[in-house]
């Protein structure tokens, strides 16, 4: 359900500490400082944000025991401490009660990963589990925690958005306003953690409109931070 709330953005410190505390109580506290002071302004007129919560335990539980230090490879030069492979090329974790789980995909060589990054760009993971089966398999997966943030503006002009950036934007059939607006920022962050128990991640999205001042050529800015989850 949709929660709204009215603030002076000209006081810019007070909007957007309301703004992140609405936002780490929806991500249980996982989620910080998304929006930053010099971000608004008396020319922002709108901030749409939506969070999400997600923290499951695995059907089938990692044995802390055997948690050991291992050399994951990012490449064939570069590693980092950690446990080392995934002993299957596509594997599917599922957890307890939930419908959601954790698709993992392991390149062949060790150099393979940037190449996997490129042909799963835009494509459909369902195409990929969809003929998968359940069996036993012996895992070795790195424990980790991701935190990223990420500018979307180039991504959704490529996808044909552009124009919300700029003066020939064009929101009269959502937003009933005689003022002119363009998107400001697009801004999404992420956080996600694995574990021997299982995994908690959460998301966060925000939108921001400016007042457009056809007078003035503006350059309105998109920042958006994005998960990008390669996994095995």
């Amino acid at each position: 359900m949709a929660e709204f709330k009215l603030v002076d953005f000209s006081k810019s410190e007070a909007a957007a500490g309301s703004i992140n505390d609405w936002v780490e109580k929806k991500t249980n506290n996982k989620i910080r400082d998304l929006i930053s002071v010099d971000s608004l302004n008396h020319l922002t007129r709108l901030v749409l944000v939506n969070a999400i919560y997600f923290k499951g335990t695995w059907q089938e539980k990692f044995k802390p025991a055997r948690t050991a230090t291992r050399k994951f490879y990012l490449n064939d030069e570069d590693t980092i401490e950690n446990n080392e492979n995934m002993n299957a090329k596509v594997l599917q974790l599922l957890f307890v009660n939930n419908n959601v789980s954790l698709v993992v995909i392991l390149p062949n060589e060790r150099t393979g990963i940037a190449d996997l990054k490129e042909k799963l760009a835009g494509g459909d993971l369902t195409k990929i589990t969809g003929n998968m089966r359940r069996r036993k398999v012996y895992v070795k997966l790195p424990k980790f925690r991701i935190e990223q943030t990420i500018d979307l503006k180039e991504p959704l002009t490529e996808m044909g958005l552009g124009n919300i950036f700029t003066e020939y934007a064009d929101f009269s059939d959502t937003i009933k306003t005689s003022q002119r607006l363009c998107v400001s920022e697009v801004v999404q962050k992420v956080f996600m953690e694995v574990n021997e128990e299982g995994a908690e991640a959460a998301a966060d999205t925000s939108k921001r409109y400016l007042l457009l001042i056809i007078i003035e050529v503006r350059k309105c800015v998109l920042q958006r931070k994005t998960r990008h989850y390669k996994t095995l």
